[in-house]
């Protein structure tokens, strides 16, 4: 039996992809279910860990929120597998092997990955969409809680097992990983203590991911820690949204930022796919200001409601404006739920021009502009940092 551990932070992607997808299955299972909405765990493995610990299945199945298993017989079959596979220390859907090539058939988000083929082959290291490690093993051998963040840990899991004696496999079982792309952020670090810590028995280590060698970790390290700091002198660049929110609205408690989108600036933000609250307190002023980070849709915009006063102020990004047909509407809905102000802004680093519409439907709601070009219309500087664009004082 599979004991299907899944630590999530987006409620509907887990029911509507993996719990959707496992109640179709004909094999027994017991689901160990882990809400990290709040960020209780701050990394993968100690997540993961928490959620192995008290599996009972002969094998634990760790998956992603966002997988579908592509046939109600998937469980069964890969049970009947994994008893066929010698030296067995930890499986997956798809890897890398000692030479740099795949191994492995998947489709990721809306292409496939590697080719279809018949039988587990042995790989250096996996992809963690899929990992499945006999019970037996993970009573012996845990995720390392010591690497930080959620990357990696399946790669580094897959070369400890190979340490001790064991293998690491991929295995034919096809699956769909409705991923919305990579977060980068962290990814380097986890990747260089990786290497650092199996350096003396994997000189080279491939990963789904990219190789991993001393040029390619070095070299990022050395732009980033010696050479930005002296970049950012010479030209300095506006400040991110949480000193955006410090020097703006630092008497504010409570603020709600609305984002377009579940793909709005996919491969460069730090925050998941949800609604999200962090606290952060500032040092010039003193206290805990909370930020709700909400993500639209267009269909999301028409149910989104909160109630009256609930925030001290709103942030809202331009896109969110731009998609709607009946700005007006949403913009008197949501001053609703602000004591004070409401501010616009331009948070991405591209280029690009706001309708005509989109303008005067800010004026007709008396909203303060702080850069329009002769046009009447608004012109994005290519920069990194957040500027406001609109202000609103209620």
């Amino acid at each position: 039996m599979f004991s299907v551990v899944c630590v999530y932070n987006d409620e509907e992607s887990f029911n509507n992809c993996l719990l959707k997808s496992l109640r179709e299955q004909t094999a027994k299972f017991e689901l160990i279910k882990i809400d990290n909405r709040r960020g209780t765990f701050s990394s993968a493995s100690r997540g993961l860990n928490y959620g192995g610990e008290k599996a009972k299945g002969r094998y634990i199945l760790f998956v992603h929120q966002d997988v579908v298993f592509y046939s109600k017989f998937w469980l069964e079959d890969v049970e009947k597998m994994l008893g066929n596979i010698p030296s067995l220390g930890i499986v997956g859907c798809s890897g890398k092997m000692d030479n740099g090539e795949r191994r492995g058939f998947i489709k990721d988000r809306s292409q496939l990955w590697s080719e279809p083929f018949s039988e587990p082959e042995e790989v250096q290291t996996l992809d963690e969409a899929v990992l499945i490690i006999p019970k037996v093993v993970f009573d012996r051998l845990k995720f390392d809680e010591e690497l930080e963040g959620w990357h990696a840990y399946g790669v580094d899991y897959c070369l400890m097992v190979k340490e001790r004696g064991l293998k690491a496999y991929a295995i034919p079982a096809f699956i769909h990983h409705y991923s919305p792309g990579l977060n980068y952020s962290g990814l380097l670090e986890a990747h260089k203590r990786v290497w650092v810590k199996h350096r003396e028995n994997f000189p080279c280590i491939f990963t789904t991911c990219g190789r991993l060698h001393w040029a390619r970790l070095t070299i990022p390290s050395f732009m980033k820690d010696i050479l930005r700091p002296f970049y950012k002198k010479i030209f300095p660049m506006e400040p991110r949204y949480n000193t955006f929110f410090e020097k703006e609205l630092g008497s504010y408690k409570k603020i709600l930022f609305l984002h377009w989108g579940k793909d709005f600036f996919n491969q460069s933000r730090l925050l998941p796919h949800l609604i999200k609250s962090e606290s952060f307190s500032p040092e010039s002023t003193g206290g805990e200001k909370e930020i709700v980070h909400y993500y639209l849709s267009k269909e999301e915009t028409k149910k989104i409601e909160f109630r009256e006063k609930s925030f001290d102020a709103l942030i809202l990004t331009l896109e969110v404006l731009d998609n709607l047909r009946d700005n007006l509407l949403f913009l008197k809905k949501v001053e609703e739920w602000v004591r004070k102000e409401v501010i616009i802004i331009e948070p991405n680093n591209e280029g690009f021009l706001i309708s005509k519409r989109v303008y005067a439907d800010l004026e007709k709601q008396d909203f303060k502009s702080f850069r329009l070009n002769g046009r009447g219309m608004l012109k994005k500087k290519k920069t990194k940092g957040v500027r406001p664009v609109y202000i609103k004082i209620l």
